[in-house]
């Protein structure tokens, strides 16, 4: 068995013990679309996943008058975004550590009611999935992986290229 996953079973076991993380209930009821006022979407923390994912979203309609999208993106990418606005969020990647390169940006995830949350990122990274589950959201989507459980109470199952374009059609219907 790979020494990385061995490690990551431990984490998750050590945290479920203390109850800094739990699985998320299977059963969801998911809203109207009239219901959704704020959704977050945590863009993909690898390149080449980014680009496709950018690529996919590049008809979307991100301004809907009724929905609040938030985008969460590695602070990498910045210069590869042409987007702007007030809800551009960027995140710091570190070896073992996700932080906000913002307190304001902070304040707009965890301290208001999310109605969405959706985590583009085809790979599980456990300390991103950590600063997920402290978001208080009642839906969080993510890709499926072996420890999704604990963190998205919606999973998705990938294409075999892990970074497909498809996958990412995927979530769009789920915010039509």
């Amino acid at each position: 068995m790979n020494f990385n996953l061995i490690k990551i079973r431990l984490k998750i076991m050590f945290y479920l013990i203390f109850g800094k993380i739990s699985k998320k209930s299977a059963k969801i009821n998911f809203p109207n679309h009239k219901d959704i006022k704020r959704a977050i979407l945590f863009f993909p923390s690898n390149e080449e996943a980014f680009r496709v994912a950018m690529y996919s979203f590049r008809d979307f309609d991100f301004f809907n008058k009724d929905i609040d999208y938030y985008f969460v993106i590695n602070q990498k990418f910045e210069n590869l975004i042409k987007l702007n606005g007030p809800n551009l969020i960027f995140l710091r990647y570190n070896r073992n550590n996700v932080t906000f390169c913002s307190l304001k940006d902070k304040e707009k995830l965890m301290d208001k009611k999310q109605d969405i949350l959706i985590d583009l990122n085809t790979e599980f990274n456990l300390e991103l999935c950590r600063l997920i589950n402290d978001i208080n959201c009642h839906y969080k989507v993510g890709f499926k992986s072996d420890f999704s459980d604990y963190f998205f109470n919606l999973q998705l199952d990938t294409y075999n290229d892990n970074i497909s374009e498809n996958s990412f059609k995927r979530i769009q219907q789920i915010l039509m």
